[in-house]
């Protein structure tokens, strides 16, 4: 398999997610976050604007990584463990009851882009050294 080829891809599959995930943070009581199952009422703008910033800084950094020749291992791994986390707090919210199953799996595609990078990092590992 070509990972190198398939990390590129990922990265840049993650750009309009991330864009798209903000845009939901942004805007929760808008009729996308309403359908993608957001918590309602929402919160005060503060914290949507945060994380929405945060989510789409993540997405330009993903767009500036694929440009590149060379992948930054620390980086990926970095995201990695953000993108598994995102999606740990995620299900944890759902089985607790305080997150819809909807937005829950939404949140699964994070946990396939960290299987992606974790796969490019083990199989770059070798090169690395």
């Amino acid at each position: 398999m070509n990972w190198e080829r398939l990390m590129r891809w990922a990265l840049w599959t993650s750009v309009p997610a991330n864009f798209a995930v903000a845009g939901l943070f942004l805007c929760p009581g808008s009729a996308t976050g309403l359908l993608a199952g957001l918590p309602q009422p929402p919160p005060h703008p503060l914290y949507g604007s945060m994380l929405a910033l945060m989510v789409a800084a993540f997405g330009v950094a993903y767009a500036w990584l694929a440009r590149h020749d060379a992948i930054s291992r620390a980086f990926v791994a970095f995201a990695t463990a953000g993108k598994f986390l995102a999606f740990l707090i995620a299900l944890v919210l759902w089985l607790g009851g305080e997150l819809s199953g909807r937005f829950a799996l939404l949140m699964s595609g994070d946990l396939l882009f960290a299987a992606v990078f974790t796969a490019w990092l083990l199989d770059s590992r070798g090169r690395a050294r």
